[in-house]
């Protein structure tokens, strides 16, 4: 009898500790106190978190998106003004859930102390940001500096690195993946090209500057099967008209709509450019392939986070529009865009979704 005992027991205990195996291999021990991670952010400093966050504050959208997209978005205490994806941040901010704790550019470092966070992420490229670090770490505040995200490879660099803070290193692993597989994906559906579209991305009209080398912007068009048309200047230049003739673009995407106001609608963004006649005299004027990129799509070729492949989709189905079903990319490309590429990366359900298929 004691012998059967003694089994039952040992069955019992095996069961226990392999159920407990399960859940935290399920993150569902992400608030034990035991824990520890040693991180190295991108300004090269030695960050210690010895429990798992509970309370993070947010200082850029890109930043807000990763959180979000790593399952973490109820952690969030504040973010920045301009953080508005996706909708359930809004919802937050509307409902106070959420403060705002100031613009990318003017963060407010007594707003987020009020908020008593765990940890804070900042962006390691923006002085004032970084100037937050002293002021935040006297109130105990552990603030980690994310890196600028000016490839792909610095954007999983921040997707491990904020998995590591906050403990959910599974969930970053899995969105990496899933963002290699997307990318491999387009690059199996468009193939080899013998002529690649030249593609001119705009981020500003008046004067206009356009996304050179050196940017994950670059780095979109390449893997959607492009040629930066300005691939021979680095970062962010203002260029002339004269510079975009001799550059001779097949496709311009305009990410800059903030020049649409009240009086300008994103019509009449493109149709400057339609009837510019410098512009006329461009490949992409002559062919009608000038695109207006809006609000959330904009967002999608402008924020160096986890939707650049989000921007790729799109412009993947510019560049080569007979490799998917469905109807052609909007000239006006809606904020809504999430139906019209086949995998969002912020949507669980994206896989199943019919509206756009890849041909076989």
């Amino acid at each position: 009898m004691a012998n059967k005992t003694t089994v039952v027991l040992v069955i019992v205990v095996v069961a226990i500790l392999v159920g407990a195996g399960l859940l935290v291999a399920l993150d569902v021990f992400d608030n034990n106190d035991s824990v520890e991670a040693n991180v190295t952010d991108a300004m090269d400093r030695q960050v210690q978190v010895t429990e798992v966050p509970q309370k993070v504050v947010s200082t850029s959208p890109s930043t807000t998106e990763l959180i979000y997209a790593l399952g973490m978005g109820d952690r969030l205490v504040g973010v920045s003004d301009y953080c508005d994806y996706p909708a359930e941040v809004l919802e937050a901010k509307t409902n106070d859930s959420i403060a705002t704790i100031g613009g990318y550019w003017t963060p407010d470092a007594e707003k987020i102390a009020a908020l008593e966070p765990d940890v804070v992420f900042i962006g390691s490229d923006v002085q004032v940001q970084k100037d937050l670090i002293p002021l935040l770490e006297d109130f105990n505040i552990t603030v980690i500096a994310l890196y600028e995200g000016k490839n792909v490879t610095e954007v999983y660099w921040n997707i491990d690195l904020v998995g590591q803070v906050l403990f959910c290193e599974n969930a970053a692993s899995e969105l990496r993946t899933r963002m290699t597989e997307i990318i491999t994906n387009i690059g199996n559906t468009i193939g080899s090209q013998a002529q690649k579209p030249r593609v001119m991305v705009a981020v500003w009209l008046d004067p206009i500057y356009v996304a050179g080398n050196g940017t994950f912007v670059h780095d979109i068009i390449e893997f959607a099967g492009g040629i930066n048309a300005f691939e021979d200047m680095t970062g962010f230049p203002d260029v002339s008209k004269e510079a975009v003739l001799l550059a001779n673009p097949d496709v311009i995407i305009v990410a800059a709509t903030m020049m649409v106001s009240d009086a300008k609608s994103p019509e009449d963004v493109r149709s400057d450019i339609m009837d510019d006649v410098i512009f006329q005299e461009t490949n992409a004027v002559h062919d009608d392939k000038v695109y207006v990129a809006m609000g959330q799509a904009e967002n999608a070729f402008l924020r160096p986070g986890v939707r650049i492949v989000d921007g790729l989709q799109l412009l993947t189905m510019i560049l080569y529009p007979g490799n998917f079903t469905g109807d052609p990319m909007p000239l006006i490309i809606p904020s809504n865009y999430e139906s019209l590429i086949p995998d969002p990366v912020h949507t669980e359900t994206a896989t199943s979704m019919e509206t756009v298929q890849v041909r076989a």
